[in-house]
This record gives structure tokens, C-alpha cells and sequence, in this order.
């Protein structure tokens, strides 16, 4: 964040829809990520929950582990992308109180 309070967001990131991000801390992003080398985006939405994108996915936190699981079963892009999903879930955790 700069000295004003405004979020900077560099690279592939994205956020949209139910996004409400009011600190640096609230995004994480991770590239060359998946079978795709793409990049995950984490954040903490206006519902106060974790939601993800990466690629076409955009979805809360337990629905993208889902999604890999389905999707990768036991792979190398599976154990990736659930190490990730611990992390990220460490990495908020108590965060969702600090939503607006």
C-alpha cells in the first residue's frame, strides 16, 4: 500500500465482483501457478469469506479445493495448488474481521 491507503496490484492479478480488499494483507497472488503457468489470485470478498480466482475459476476457498480435487485428483498441480490452500487459509486467518 502506498502512503495514501490505495492498494497497488501488479501483474496478473485480478479482482472484481465481490471483492472488498482495505488493506495489502486482505490479496495474495501466486504466479506461474498450475498446468497452465498461470497465477492465482486469493482475497477476502464482501461476504467476509476467502474467494479465488485463477483462470476461469472464481469461487470461494472450499469450492476451488473442490474444483482441484475433480479436476487434478492426485497430480502434481493438485498437490500445488493444496499446498497453496493452506497456505492462503493460514495466511487470513482471523482476517475476516477486519472486512468493512
Amino acid at each position: 500500500m502506498d502512503q495514501d491507503g490505495n492498494a497497488w496490484v501488479f501483474g496478473d492479478a485480478w479482482v472484481a465482483g465481490n471483492a472488498s480488499v482495505s488493506t495489502s494483507k486482505q490479496i495474495s497472488w501466486f504466479s506461474h501457478v498450475g498446468s497452465e503457468d498461470g497465477t492465482l489470485t486469493a482475497y477476502i470478498n464482501k461476504n467476509a469469506e476467502i474467494e479465488i480466482t485463477r483462470g476461469c475459476f472464481k469461487g470461494n476457498i472450499d469450492e476451488f479445493e473442490t474444483a482441484v480435487n475433480k479436476t487434478h485428483g492426485n497430480n502434481k498441480y493438485a498437490k500445488e495448488y493444496l499446498i497453496l490452500i493452506q497456505f492462503i487459509r493460514l495466511r487470513f486467518e482471523g482476517m475476516k474481521l477486519e472486512t468493512t
